[in-house]
């Protein structure tokens, strides 16, 4: 899945959001955000793999980028997610 922004930005933190009509065995378990346009393609922006940061349906949590860099299209990998909610980007003022 891929997210792209009007413009490059760098995101300090963003929120995943798990589904409230399913289970908690298709919680994410783990992924990777990485910069994929002009001359940053591939670059890892945040690495979340093997974490299980989620206990009940419905629960959203707050991560904070590992590695803030200025994009504008960000694409979303998880072998390990079974599905998600929501996801919200936020840019350091």
């Amino acid at each position: 899945m891929t997210f792209e922004f009007p413009q490059a930005v760098a995101v300090s933190h963003y929120t995943v959001s798990m589904r409230t009509d399913c289970c908690v065995g298709q919680q994410p378990y783990g992924w990777q955000w990485q910069c994929v346009d002009g001359g940053t393609v591939g670059v890892m922006v945040d690495d979340r793999i093997s974490v299980k940061p989620f206990t009940a349906v419905g629960q959203c949590r707050i991560f904070y980028v590992q590695n803030p860099v200025a994009c504008s299209k960000l694409r979303f990998y998880s072998p390990l997610t079974v599905s998600i909610a929501e996801v919200a980007f936020y840019e350091a003022t």
